[in-house]
């Protein structure tokens, strides 16, 4: 037995809409005061017809309930490379309640020692409910890859009503069970529309005309603690209320619940009234200075009626003698509506409905409402939701009234405490008006305009691109500065050259049979030769032998040899330095270009960020169609040589313009979408250039111009310019300046030690023998220094004698990158 109670009460308590075949629809649920005796003809337990009169009870039960759900989340998660971003917002309130009245039988098997009725058993003699229930939820889902919608669900349902007839009903006192619950439907109407975007976007939903809301509670005295029931010396009284706040966990989120539910029941025993019935129609809830009509009947018939309203300055009532009345809401605030019925005999019996008078007086303080914007300043999407506050009274209006948009695919409007929370969907202007229960406006309609940019976001795009045209016309008057500049011209045209000298200057001094025009300038590798053949000397002959002519010759050759040489080696080091002077030059002026072309590249993007986020607000997210870069055949590889090719666009240094080349005037006027305006890109593309191969030493490791890379004309082409010519004159100043200037001294010592054999050939040939013992490791470090000379020297040619021509294809590219980066601004600016 006890179990099946049990399953009993879950069964009212999943209920979600009760209608019961013992009560008969009442059109408009009006409020109506009824007796049992003329119920009795409708219970389907004949017993109760007869035995009504000893042991019917009345049953009163209050239920509420109350429920709302908040999500706020957004999951983002890398995949493929991509970033996906799954964004939802979810809120719902529920808020119901209602009042149940019902005559019924006692269904024990033993009425003198428990109590226990289900309506399931038996229809109650009569029954009589009242109530209300609303719900409101808003959702929205959006889930983009790298910042690009790939779907979305809108959607927002607001749905409201009172209480279908009839209700569920239980109640057990017996010594191995204690429960009750009571359940109600509530027959709602309203709308629930929303937008669905799978490559485009498509409205979905519509009006509800039959939507049910349940308002259940109930419990078991031994399982839950706030669950009371207890017997009276009359009948019984029953009370429970249990609330939670709670979060969930769930794949798409955490979600946070909070939740209320009440039930007060008691039973009593029934005395049939001897008052008529009454029941009272029409719509109490008007706004200040409305009219609306109520109308009421009575049973029997041929009674009077008499309407009036608590407090009597809610609303002012005009009652035209009969069984009608006109209301004109007076005072803002909540009351009551009575009408009471007097018979022909004198008994009376009265009824009541909630009454309301309204007055909205402004929204948003009486300014204009807000745009609403679907997309902030960077571009990314904005909820696209704003709070609007509402003044009006009484305070609790959203519990009064429904805010209705006119366009629903544009904006929904959900009412809050002291506000109104509008969801924009997409762009468009509609109105909003709050609309009482009765169908009839309250307080005026406001325009609401949903945009993809609000006005301070569009003038500051414009201030943006307006800050980027300037920057841009900043580093154009840079590179138009630079490319005037007769000193870096001279700088490009010089340094080759400068190059090519430093070669051929090296040469003279390492490379055999490299001979000067004027003069002879013998190689280290010849100078390392006839000194080691001086030492052989030195070593194996005699006082006598050194002596001698052959002797005297090969160290007064070598003195000759090291005079000429000593001036070939001044002049490398001459070459040297006039290329380090010359390079330095044009380290400068590259550093001067790159960062011009740095600063015109960040303020071109700059500028086509502003464009992108300006087509965003017109929306327009499609990106201008690019250039297609000119194809090659069979491109070389960056480690691989190539021919020369003749530049397609003209290297010569673009002459300077007295004005600077103008950039565009923007009008400060807010664009439209159907007028892109001038932020468009233009019809004719920029010129172009192909890449060239240019060997430098691009790492400061290595030394000399045999790796290439393939260089353009931006900026970064030219920083990697810039590097490499300054590595390239580290080479050189390291040559110069450790291995040339070890060889200089070497030879300038050389010289002086034959100078000191010559003289002393004139002496004795013992004395002459020991000074030209002593001399000997002197000249035999002498000679590896000198050898150690030709080895650098070897080294340092085979590496730098690609450098000449690099370095004019580097200054190509150079001269290139200024014409085309200048053509350019003059052609998009």
């Amino acid at each position: 037995m006890n179990i099946m109670r049990k399953l009993l009460l879950l069964s009212v308590l999943g209920i979600c809409a009760c209608v019961s075949s013992a009560c008969p629809g009442i059109s408009g649920n009006p409020t109506s005061t009824t007796t049992g005796e003329e119920k009795t003809s409708h219970s389907s337990n004949p017993a109760k017809a007869r035995n009504q009169d000893r042991d019917l009870w009345l049953l009163t039960a209050r239920i509420s309930e109350t429920y709302t759900m908040q999500k706020d989340t957004l999951i983002t998660i890398d995949a493929g490379g991509l970033s996906w971003e799954k964004e939802r917002h979810v809120t719902v309130r529920t808020v119901t309640h209602g009042e149940i009245s019902a005559v019924i039988e006692n269904q024990a098997e033993d009425p003198s020692s428990e109590f226990w009725y289900h309506s399931d058993s038996g229809d109650p003699v009569s029954i009589s409910v009242s109530g209300e229930g609303s719900k409101t939820s808003s959702s929205r889902y959006e889930e983009t890859i790298e910042g690009k919608l790939v779907s979305a669900t809108i959607s927002n349902m607001n749905v409201s009503g009172s209480a279908a007839p009839g209700a569920s009903l239980m109640f057990y006192y017996t010594p191995d069970s204690k429960s009750f619950s009571a359940g109600i439907g509530i027959r709602a109407k309203g709308s629930d529309r929303g937008r669905m975007f799978f490559d485009e976007w498509k409205d979905i939903g519509g009006d509800i005309d039959n939507y049910y809301l349940s308002c259940s509670a109930g419990c078991e005295v031994s399982d839950d603690r706030g669950c009371n029931l207890t017997k009276t010396s009359t009948g019984y009284e029953a009370s429970w209320k249990t609330g939670e706040s709670r979060q969930i966990h769930t794949v798409d989120g955490t979600e946070y619940i909070t939740s209320e539910s009440t039930l007060e029941l008691t039973i009593k025993p029934y005395k049939p009234s001897d008052k008529p019935e009454i029941t009272l129609y029409g719509c109490s809830e008007l706004c200040t200075g409305e009219q609306g009509e109520v109308m009421a009947s009575g049973k029997p018939e041929g009674g009077k009626f008499r309407f009036w309203v608590e407090p009597a300055s809610l609303m002012k009532v005009d009652q035209d003698g009969e069984s009608s009345a006109i209301l004109t809401g007076a005072t803002p605030g909540r009351g009551v509506l009575y009408v009471e019925y007097t018979t022909r005999e004198g008994k009376t019996n009265q009824t009541s409905q909630p009454a309301y008078c309204i007055k909205l007086e402004k929204y948003n303080g009486g300014q204009p409402i807000p745009q609403i914007p679907l997309f902030d300043i960077d571009g990314k999407k904005l909820p696209g939701t704003l709070k609007v506050s509402v003044s009006a009274q009484p305070s609790d209006i959203e519990e009064l009234v429904d805010f209705v948009s006119a366009d629903k695919s544009v904006l929904s409007a959900v009412g809050q405490p002291a506000s109104v929370e509008l969801n924009g969907y997409r762009t468009g202007k509609t109105t909003v008006q709050a609309m009482t229960s009765c169908g009839e406006p309250a307080g005026p309609a406001v325009e609401v305009e949903v945009v993809n940019c609000d006005k301070q976001t569009v003038e500051a795009l414009e201030r943006m691109r307006k800050a980027a045209v300037e920057n841009m016309q900043d580093a154009a008057n840079a590179l138009q500065k630079l490319a005037a500049d007769p000193e870096f011209e001279k700088a490009m045209k010089d340094i080759p050259g400068a190059a090519q000298k430093l070669v051929a200057k090296a040469a003279l001094t390492i490379i055999t049979s490299g001979k000067s025009p004027t003069k002879a300038i013998q190689t280290a590798g010849e100078l390392a030769e006839a000194g080691a053949a001086i030492s052989e000397l030195i070593g194996s002959a005699t006082g006598a032998e050194l002596g001698g002519n052959a002797f005297k010759n090969a160290v007064g050759q070598l003195g000759g040899e090291l005079v000429n040489t000593l001036v070939g080696v001044v002049e490398v080091g001459e070459a040297g330095l006039e290329f380090g002077e010359k390079l330095g030059q044009l380290i400068r002026h590259e550093s001067n270009m790159k960062d011009a072309m740095k600063s015109f590249d960040q303020a071109d993007r700059n500028f086509k960020e502003v464009e992108r986020l300006q087509r965003i607000c017109k929306g327009n997210t499609e990106e201008p169609k690019k250039q297609e870069p000119p194809k090659t055949d069979n491109p070389p590889k960056p480690d691989e040589p190539t021919p020369t090719q003749k530049d397609p666009t003209p290297t010569s240094k673009p002459k300077p313009k007295e004005d600077n080349p103008p950039a565009q005037d923007p009008t400060g006027e807010e664009p439209t979408p159907d007028d892109p305006g001038q932020t468009e890109p233009p019809d004719n593309p920029p010129p172009t250039t192909q890449p060239r191969q240019v060997a430098l030493p691009y790492q400061p490791s290595d030394c000399g111009c045999r790796k290439q890379k393939s260089i353009g004309i931006t900026a970064d082409d030219i920083a990697k310019i810039e590097d490499g010519t300054k590595n390239l004159g580290d080479c050189v100043d390291r040559f110069t300046k450790t291995s040339l200037a070890d060889y200089s001294d070497a030879l300038t010592e050389l010289s002086e030690l034959t100078k000191s054999l010559q003289a002393g050939a004139g002496d004795k040939p013992e004395l002459f023998l020991k000074q030209a013992k002593e001399a000997k490791p002197q000249l035999d470090s002498l000679i590896l220094r000198v050898k150690a000379y030709d080895e650098a020297g070897q080294q340092f040619l085979s590496e730098f004698e690609k450098c000449p021509d690099s370095v004019k294809a580097g200054m190509d590219v150079l001269e290139s990158a200024l014409t085309v980066t200048l053509d350019s601004i003059k052609t998009k600016y």
